[in-house]
């Protein structure tokens, strides 16, 4: 694959070669960028899924939100028609956004046994969705069932869509988040669409949790899924002035758009694709909820995926070290 630049630097962009196409005509396929903001319909949708009177933070999470929903509203599939799952879904805002635009939405995580257990996958979601909501919502909308991504427990062609929200990253490396999408992919219908976010390298260097752009395209291998149009990586002048170094700044300052952790600068990246064909579902609504009940019914087993073993933390403190050489060296050469 082509690239527009070398590694090193480190500030440099090592991205696909690319067309700059305009950004005028936002597309579904591509980087979160600080221009995305100046599109008005994509800030006045950003401001409805927070529930504010018109105001829409620079954050890439508020970001891949607005490019979920836009993704289904071209693809048609906000209605009450229309099913669909949350993989590591937490108790992200966008879940009560879609409650109150779809027939059902399932969010599935490993509530209450993860390495954010104490925060947004706190078990509190899988006991009552309704205690996170940030505004009323259709609350028998949302469910929320205990479930592994990497082993869905829902039938072929259960819903309209699936989407998984900067989540594949956690989920143990490349082929483990590559599993997620192909399970995705086989509980959505033909014709039905697969929607994800995950952390993408602005310069060719990444950590156990960023993907290199090929990798990305990797990610769709084997799942029967057709990109809905292709990667668009262009990124305007503006966007990259904005960099939080993750290991020294605020977490919390806007605009929030590209990350730094050692010598990876990495940003979000949204990919919509269409599985192959066109099917009804094989459940509908009444189907679904008794196929809901029964798995909340079951007591939740502790899920090894995301224990470590010794082996795999001295591994980690490895790849840290070559993380801190690979930063040092990237300064010198700045």
């Amino acid at each position: 694959m082509p690239y527009t630049t070398p590694k090193i630097p480190q500030k440099r962009l090592h991205l696909p070669a690319f067309a700059q196409n305009s950004l005028n005509n936002l597309p579904l396929n591509k980087l979160c960028d600080f221009a995305d903001w100046q599109d008005d319909s994509f800030r006045l949708l950003a401001a409805q899924i927070l529930g504010t009177d018109g105001s829409a933070p620079y954050h890439r999470k508020l970001w891949e939100f607005t490019q979920l929903v836009r993704a289904l509203k071209e693809n048609g599939l906000l209605s009450l028609d229309y099913l669909g799952l949350s993989v590591g879904a937490g108790f992200e805002r966008v879940l009560y956004y879609l409650a109150n635009q779809c027939g059902r939405i399932i969010a599935s995580d490993l509530y209450g046994d993860s390495a954010f257990a104490a925060g947004e996958a706190s078990r509190s979601v899988l006991e009552d969705p309704a205690r996170h909501a940030p505004y009323p919502y259709r609350q028998e909308a949302l469910s929320a069932v205990y479930m592994n991504g990497c082993a869905l427990g829902f039938p072929d062609s259960s819903f309209d869509f699936a989407f998984c929200l900067s989540s594949l990253e956690h989920f143990g490396g490349l082929e483990n988040a590559a599993v997620c999408v192909r399970e995705m992919a086989r509980v959505v219908r033909p014709g039905g669409i697969v929607f994800f976010t995950t952390e993408c390298s602005l310069n060719g260097f990444v950590t156990d949790e960023v993907f290199k752009p090929a990798e990305i395209e990797y990610l769709l291998t084997g799942s029967s899924l057709t990109l809905c149009e292709p990667f668009n990586w262009s990124l305007s002048g503006e966007t990259l002035n904005y960099l939080i170094d993750m290991r020294k700044d605020d977490l919390s300052s806007l605009p929030h758009i590209n990350l730094k952790l050692f010598a990876s600068i990495f940003t979000s990246i949204s990919v919509a694709a269409r599985k192959e064909g066109n099917q009804p579902r094989c459940l509908n609504i009444e189907a679904l909820d008794s196929l809901v009940e029964k798995f909340r019914s079951i007591p939740t087993q502790r899920d090894a995926v995301n224990r470590k073993t010794l082996s795999q933390r001295a591994i980690k403190k490895l790849l840290v070290l070559k993380w801190r050489t690979e930063d040092l060296l990237c300064s010198l050469l700045a």
